[in-house]
């Protein structure tokens, strides 16, 4: 973990299979970065982070060789969701 004064520059840590990273935003904001393993996990996350929360762009081909989507969760939470395919 990387600090500057009060705020979280980025950070990274495993919860069993699920590998996160994120850093504070301004103000209260706050951003997860969540790797997937395969492209159906990514989008069940997706849905499960999505319901009462705002959709900003549903998985989608990056075009650099990866599935991204791009969520803000019912907690704002914003989420950037990845998957690196092979």
């Amino acid at each position: 973990m990387q600090l500057d004064g009060k705020r979280v520059i980025q950070l990274e840590f495993h919860a069993g299979d699920i590998h996160f990273m994120g850093s504070d935003g301004e103000g209260d904001q706050a951003s997860l970065v969540l790797n997937c393993d395969n492209e159906d996990q990514l989008r069940e996350f997706y849905k499960k982070l999505v319901k009462d929360g705002k959709e900003v762009f549903g998985p989608v081909d990056s075009g650099w060789g990866a599935i991204v989507a791009h969520c803000i969760d019912q907690f704002g939470i914003t989420w950037m969701l990845n998957y690196d395919k092979p």
